[in-house]
């Protein structure tokens, strides 16, 4: 069974709001390659998310920051499952944070199978 790794990051918007989820998922990518690079060396190649909501509590703000974590939950060798968590905490509310956007996603790593790690 494979540790738990997991990744993190955090995000200040410099922009209008409607980036705010564009910039999650870059994230996301982002902390997908992280974890993958730990496994296997390799980035790996992203199949997809099983699951991804946008369930932000509201539109997020310039001055809001965002908690990004990407947390591995399967490891199979040909490929990793890992859960994604965009937290929202309002500037002035430090402690108190909402879940922007949740995901699960798969990476591919044929390349890691073929040589038996």
């Amino acid at each position: 069974m494979t540790a738990l790794l997991r990744a993190t990051a955090s995000l200040t918007l410099d922009e209008s709001t409607g980036t705010a989820r564009l910039e999650v998922l870059r994230t996301f990518d982002l902390l997908r390659r992280e974890l993958s690079e730990r496994l296997c060396e390799a980035d790996g190649v992203f199949a997809g998310y099983d699951v991804i909501e946008f369930a932000g509590p509201k539109a997020p703000g310039c001055d809001d920051i965002f908690r990004v974590r990407a947390t591995l939950l399967h490891d199979s060798g040909k490929l990793h499952r890992v859960e994604y968590v965009a937290e929202v905490e309002a500037t002035g509310e430090a402690g108190r944070a909402e879940v922007f956007v949740r995901g699960v996603g798969v990476t591919l790593t044929p390349g890691r199978a073929a040589r038996g790690s």
